[in-house]
């Protein structure tokens, strides 16, 4: 578990975390690809532009299972 503190952080290009429904994804590497551009939310509370833009059955992937680094 870490605290939103811990996670504000990690808000550079080599160590970029988020947060979504209160899980932390480390999307480092995934930032260079990912195609909604370079809007930032390093180191924040990112679920409701998440929530916006995406269907919450991407969190179940491997993927998102993959950059999942624990829980605030």
């Amino acid at each position: 578990t870490y605290t939103r503190a811990k996670v504000s952080t990690h808000n550079t290009p080599t160590s970029l975390w988020i947060i979504i429904n209160n899980e932390i994804y480390d999307v480092t590497e995934f930032q260079k690809t990912h195609p909604g551009g370079d809007k930032s939310f390093s180191g924040k509370d990112a679920t409701k532009a998440f929530k916006k833009t995406h269907n919450e059955k991407i969190l179940k992937t491997d993927l998102y299972s993959k950059l999942c680094v624990g829980r605030v």
